[in-house]
């Protein structure tokens, strides 16, 4: 399953727990987005995969004041076999998320190189 995210002033999310497996792919249009994950914000950049794993808080939103466009993803074929979704909520309206070293982590892959 994907989703196509769009624009909006400042898209944010409540940070939560879910319980499949994501990804933020295809940086389509702006600058400025970030996934915060395992307390690391992440850059959103075009042509990097940005894989949100099980059970890991995470949220989303931007810095800058253009549109900004990504598609998401969802790992539904484990879905199916376990139909039971569901998540936990950060009892804050944000993750207090530090910066990425992007070259060394684990979650983010380039597929521009």
């Amino acid at each position: 399953m994907t989703r196509l995210n769009p624009p909006e002033p400042n898209p944010t999310a409540v940070p939560f727990v879910p319980a499949t497996y994501r990804l933020r792919d295809a940086l389509i249009e702006g600058s400025g987005g970030f996934t915060a994950v395992h307390d690391r914000r992440i850059r959103m950049q075009k042509g990097n995969v940005i894989l949100t794993p099980t059970w890991n808080y995470h949220d989303h939103g931007k810095n800058s004041s253009g549109p900004l466009i990504w598609l998401d993803g969802l790992d539904l074929p484990n879905f199916r076999l376990l139909p039971v979704h569901f998540v936990e909520y950060f009892n804050e309206p944000r993750d207090a998320a530090k910066g990425l070293n992007h070259a060394a982590s684990p979650i983010v892959f380039s597929w521009a190189k």
